[in-house]
Parts: structure tokens; C-alpha cells; sequence
């Protein structure tokens, strides 16, 4: 019976150093992550419209740089400042991350730049791709 003990001792101490070092893994930086792909808003919009599944499995997960004519900046969620940059074709939606200055991205209102992000996902009953963490790409 000890050995039994012993056993299901070890196995809950296994399994409580593996949920703690999963639970305090370091974030991943993706302002530091290499990019996986540079796309226009259009083109990546087109690619989810053809084929949402292969789009979805092709960009899940991984870092990219948009390239978009900023539409709007919304500051008015605490702590949050979202981007909507916008094509002719599709929108994305870019929760940027906190050291982001709003003051600067209203500034780019009207104009042309390169967003780097992480694809979330793709809501196709507004036609737009979603990125978090996203920052300046030059």
C-alpha cells in the first residue's frame, strides 16, 4: 500500500511543477518575434474569403506586418487603443499594445503604414482580420 502512496505522491508533485511552470512561462515578445509574413489588409482579406479554413490554419498563431490606410483610432476603452486599418476589399482590427501613444496613431489617421501583430482571427460576418499586440512597423 506504501508503494501506492508513494506513488500518487510523486505523480501530483510531477503535475503541480508542470502547471506551475506552464502558469509562469515568460510572454511571448511579438514586437521582438520575427515575422512570419508582410500582406496588405486586401490580399489577406481576398485569401479568407477564397478559402477561410487554409487562410485561418496558414496564419493562426503567427506574427504579421499589415500593410493599411488607417481609418480610425479608438481610445476610449481604459488601458486599450484599437486601429482599424482599411482597403478597398477588408478591414483589420489591431488591439495595439500598451506602450502604443494614441497621440501619435491619431496623427496617422488618412494615412499609409505597416502594422506588426499577432493574427487571432478572422471574423467574416464584418469582413475583418484581427490582430492584438500589435505595434509600429517601419
Amino acid at each position: 500500500m506504501s508503494k501506492i502512496v508513494r506513488l500518487i505522491v510523486v505523480a501530483v508533485l510531477i503535475g503541480i511543477l508542470f502547471f506551475y511552470f506552464q502558469y509562469n512561462k515568460p510572454h511571448r515578445n511579438i514586437a521582438e518575434a520575427s515575422v512570419f509574413m508582410e500582406v496588405s489588409v486586401d490580399d489577406i482579406y481576398t485569401e479568407f474569403v477564397v478559402d477561410e479554413s487554409e487562410a485561418y490554419q496558414k496564419y493562426h498563431d503567427k506574427v504579421v506586418v499589415l500593410s493599411g490606410k488607417v481609418a480610425f483610432v479608438d481610445d476610449s476603452q481604459e488601458g486599450q487603443l484599437t486601429l482599424l486599418l482599411e482597403k478597398p476589399l477588408g478591414k483589420a482590427n489591431c488591439q495595439l499594445s500598451m506602450e502604443e501613444k494614441p497621440g501619435f496613431w491619431k496623427k496617422k489617421v488618412g494615412k499609409n503604414v505597416k502594422i506588426k501583430g499577432l493574427f487571432v482571427g478572422f471574423d467574416d460576418l464584418i469582413g475583418e482580420v484581427q490582430l492584438k499586440e500589435c505595434s509600429y512597423y517601419q
